[in-house]
């Protein structure tokens, strides 16, 4: 399929993983495709919409959105297969993909423990509600 990624040359074990990864995008994606598809056909013959125009348009954008969510779907699982690859620039690459997003999310859960929550003063609210009502006067 590929030999060369840039200027890396590919060894068989990595274009081993990357014919994986193009079958498993691929039928994650038919299956998202097809599932989608036939839902929305389903769809249009429950609610006989008829065969207008617009429900093929539809049907095909359908299928085309499965196909891409399915392939999209299936990048984390090849990311971690190449990960896994040891003595590997693409594994490498790989590696330091996984760390610097599971960086951002710990830092992301970090900064969203920070706030702490204030507590009320009820005197100073009294102090408020006296001087309102005061100034209504």
């Amino acid at each position: 399929m590929f030999d060369k990624v840039g200027d890396h040359q590919l060894t068989s074990r990595e274009k081993a993983v990357l014919s994986d990864c193009f079958t498993t995008g691929l039928m994650r994606g038919l299956a998202g495709g097809g599932l989608v598809g036939a839902g929305l056909y389903w769809l249009a013959k429950r609610y006989t919409f008829g065969k207008s125009r617009l429900v093929k348009i539809g049907l095909v954008a359908s299928v085309i959105g499965g196909v891409y969510i399915g392939t999209y779907t299936a990048i984390p699982t090849c990311l971690k297969q190449f990960a896994k690859l040891e003595d590997s620039e693409v594994g490498d690459a790989a590696r330091r993909i996984i760390i610097s997003m599971s960086g951002q999310e710990k830092g992301d859960q970090q900064q969203e423990k920070k706030p702490e929550v204030e507590e009320y003063d009820w005197e100073l609210d009294e102090q408020r509600r006296i001087s309102e009502s005061k100034k209504r006067r």
